[in-house]
């Protein structure tokens, strides 16, 4: 695509904010015959959403890629490009985005490798004027345009939550995994654990360790620690980082210790067929990514007032009670169908 046709997208998008801003005068300041034709044209001008993805080798991409697929039948009109890195990296993360300012599209939505290395770029890219979503998880002083997904903080209390539904009958003890210090994501889910673990209850923190978010290191504390504290409740892993470096065949601890993990990803969904997790906290990613491409597509549209900067997913605690319909709502997003989830 030659550069004048960007310039002239880029100059388009940036028209389509300042329009809204003409949109909030009184309306006798603006012709309603003019507003009509305006609108009438805007309704039928194709519209280009680019969705980044973390890693072709991620659980997410497939996806991603039916997502973005039944969005454009439901939106004749609307183009999904979607795009990712062949392995999850924040490198070519950012190599996409500053390809997207040269293409033309009128909006971008990306789901951010766990880093703040994107802040730049996504800055980038809403001074231009285009508008830019961050789905799944946010990026704090990045000038993103809106975010569609869980709090971290939720799904750090909603880990507190699975402590108690896992210790119900058994030692009310755990050894507590975090990287609080690494990133806003990390301190945040952190901060939301220990603020709701009182309401949970009877819950005592054994040990505390800080893995600052390196996989090798995690592992390593995973390792040491629960040889010294054998006989705890379970160990409770913020993230995956110790699960990155384990061979699938390896186990992490040794029989009778359990985990409750914050992550959800159906990389791990062996480990909870086999009791090696009994808990582990999700969102429903279809949601988020449903949501994202809605307000993308309405942030194209001045005249429309609906959309929001910041669309809430709900976290939730997943046990064996609920681990079968979760599964099967994943292979319905993996096909793009929509999956409601029970009462």
């Amino acid at each position: 695509m030659n550069g004048r046709f960007a310039d002239h997208r880029h100059a388009r998008g940036a028209l389509r904010f300042m329009a809204a801003a003409v949109f909030t005068l009184p309306v006798s300041a603006i012709g309603a015959c003019d507003r009509t034709s305006n609108n009438r044209h805007r309704d039928f001008e194709p519209v280009r959403i680019l969705v980044i993805g973390e890693g072709k080798d991620e659980s997410s991409w497939p996806v991603i890629e039916a997502t973005g697929r039944a969005f454009e039948s439901a939106h004749p009109r609307v183009t999904v490009i979607t795009e990712s890195p062949a392995v999850a990296s924040p490198k070519e993360q950012k190599a996409l985005l500053k390809g997207a300012l040269t293409r033309g599209f009128d909006a971008v939505c990306v789901l951010p490798v766990p880093s703040d290395a994107l802040r730049g770029s996504v800055s980038e890219i809403a001074n231009a004027g285009v508008p830019i979503i961050l789905i799944g998880r946010d990026i704090k002083d990045s000038q993103r345009s809106a975010y569609s997904g869980p709090s971290q903080s939720e799904l750090g209390r909603a880990t507190a939550t699975a402590c108690g539904k896992v210790l119900e009958n058994r030692s009310r003890t755990i050894m507590l995994l975090h990287a609080n210090e690494s990133n806003h994501h990390n301190s945040d889910r952190f901060r939301g654990f220990m603020q709701e673990l009182p309401v949970v209850g009877g819950v005592h923190i054994v040990r505390e360790m800080n893995c600052d978010g390196e996989s090798s290191r995690a592992l390593q504390l995973c390792k040491s620690e629960s040889r010294k504290y054998p006989r705890v409740g379970c160990w409770v892993l913020l993230d995956d980082w110790p699960l990155r470096v384990l061979r699938p065949e390896d186990r992490l601890f040794g029989l009778g210790i359990t985990i409750v993990l914050c992550n959800a990803d159906p990389a791990h969904w062996p480990r909870m067929e086999d009791g090696q997790i009994q808990a582990m906290v999700a969102y429903d990613l279809q949601a988020a990514l449903q949501e994202g491409l809605s307000t993308a597509f309405r942030m194209t549209r001045p005249d429309d007032k609906r959309f929001v900067t910041e669309v809430h997913i709900e976290s939730e605690v997943i046990t064996e009670d609920n681990f079968a319909e979760f599964r099967t709502r994943w292979a319905l997003w993996r096909q793009g169908r929509p999956s409601p989830r029970d009462p």
